[in-house]
């Protein structure tokens, strides 16, 4: 797991592509392979007794997969993602020998009061509204507890990177299978679903954007995804013109933004000369790939994807709202909490009370102001932990792992500012953050 050759981890690549293939052709194939996924990682877990951390690769390969397996409509059932990542750290917690710090168990048992001021119609909703909107934060409370100031060296971390992005792989084949020839896609000034497979071209997106987040910090330290230079290069450019053609914003900018992050924090470290000259190199490489892919992906679509960036109606040429709603959601969301600031209204009720309003029911997309809403002070509290206890910690750990951990830091806030917590993989990124790099010279050193 740790110590893969070149070799081994082309085979992966390529089965992963493959499988996309298998999937376009027979989209059930995925329903068997979550199902596969779970029963053979709880064994693997329990055989090992988690001494290699089979725990955490196998909950990074189950958030790897997904929007997948939504995308292909066959998931076993629509919060499997979040809750796979919590059976598997479970069982991982559950084997012992580690030392486990609850700062984050603290931070979900602030959200459980508000639960009995629901005031839900019946047993399924309120099953529905505490599941979807609770799972998101559990799943965040358990990586928490499962990472939070643990140690892992270089090729433990390379690992469940690769983990994470292989079946991504899968659903970047699938993409381009499934799409249709972009000359038949009218490209206008929204996401569009039909580049996306169909499914949310946000979730997508962001998806997509961690993984070329992922591959580029490990180019940064020299360190390759798939085992060939040329190979890894190739892949990001084919992630972000996937990400690009989704026409969703969000995955490339949170991608840009935290990169950005972490290569100016590297460059001004004072280290030397070789960080400052690893990021102008890899800065050179973001500029010079990102405007080839950039301006082929705006041709392709007759460069309505420079206006939907610019925030203009290309039919119009009126700027349109860039945020395509979302402080609206925000300000709802405030306007909640300021009526109910004790203990919110309950998990999942903002939603519902924007219907008795507006007559349309609007789901929260930013985790910050729905805890406010739901949750109340408590939610308040909760948030603190959320944004304090991974800052402390950055500071506390060597100087030089500090611009990798905050860049995730940034990274999956951005994330739950605008797709709150419907993915596992924003929570289980955050508790990223909470780890402890092994060495301080280089936290992902080849072993």
């Amino acid at each position: 797991m740790f110590n893969l050759r070149k070799k081994s981890i082309l085979g992966l690549i390529i089965i992963h592509f493959g499988f996309g293939f298998l999937v376009s052709l027979f989209p059930v194939v995925t329903l068997y392979w979550q199902l596969l996924v779970i029963a053979y990682g709880c064994i693997h877990i329990i055989r090992q007794h988690n001494k290699h951390e089979e725990a955490a690769f196998w909950a990074s390969y189950l958030a790897g997969m997904e929007v997948f397996y939504r995308m292909t409509g066959q998931s076993v059932f629509w919060e499997l993602g979040k809750y796979g990542v919590v059976l598997f750290l479970v069982l991982g917690l559950l084997m012992g020998g580690r030392q486990v710090r609850y700062t984050y168990g603290l931070y979900f048992l602030l959200l459980i009061p508000s639960i009995g001021i629901g005031a839900y119609t019946d047993f399924a909703q309120a099953r529905d509204m505490i599941s979807f909107n609770l799972s998101g934060p559990l799943c965040l409370a358990v990586s928490g507890l499962y990472f939070y100031k643990q140690q892992y060296s270089g090729p433990m971390l390379l690992a469940l990177m690769r983990a994470l992005i292989l079946p991504v792989l899968s659903m970047v084949a699938y993409l381009f299978l499934q799409t249709p020839k972009f000359s038949s896609i009218s490209f206008g000034t929204e996401s569009n679903f039909s580049t996306s497979g169909g499914y949310g071209p946000n979730q997508v997106s962001l998806v997509l954007g961690f993984c070329i987040f992922l591959i580029i910090i490990l180019r940064y330290y020299s360190i390759s995804f798939s085992g060939f230079r040329w190979l890894d290069y190739g892949l990001i450019g084919i992630l972000l013109f996937r990400a690009l053609i989704t026409f969703s914003r969000v995955g490339v900018f949170g991608a840009a933004v935290a990169l950005g992050i972490f290569l100016i924090l590297n460059a001004t470290s004072g280290y030397g000369g070789k960080r400052i000259g690893n990021a102008i190199l890899i800065s050179l490489f973001l500029v010079s790939g990102g405007v080839l892919v950039w301006n082929y992906t705006n041709s392709l679509t007759d460069e309505a994807l420079a206006y939907r960036y610019a925030g203009i109606n290309k039919q119009t040429g009126r700027e349109e709202e860039y945020t395509t709603g979302r402080v609206v959601i925000f300000q709802r969301d405030i306007t909640i909490f300021e009526r109910n600031p004790i203990l919110g209204i309950g998990p999942g009720k903002a939603k519902l009370e924007t219907g008795e309003t507006r007559g349309k029911e609007i789901a929260a997309h930013t985790e910050w102001s729905r805890m406010l809403a739901e949750h109340g002070v408590f939610g308040l509290m909760a948030l603190l932990i959320l944004i304090f206890v991974p800052l402390v910690h950055v500071l506390k750990v060597p100087p030089s792992s500090r611009p990798l951990l905050l860049a995730i830091t940034i990274l999956s806030m951005f994330s739950m500012f605008h797709a709150a917590m419907r993915l596992a993989l924003i929570s289980y990124l955050y508790a990223w953050a909470l780890i402890i790099p092994m060495n301080e010279k280089n936290p992902i050193r080849r072993k």
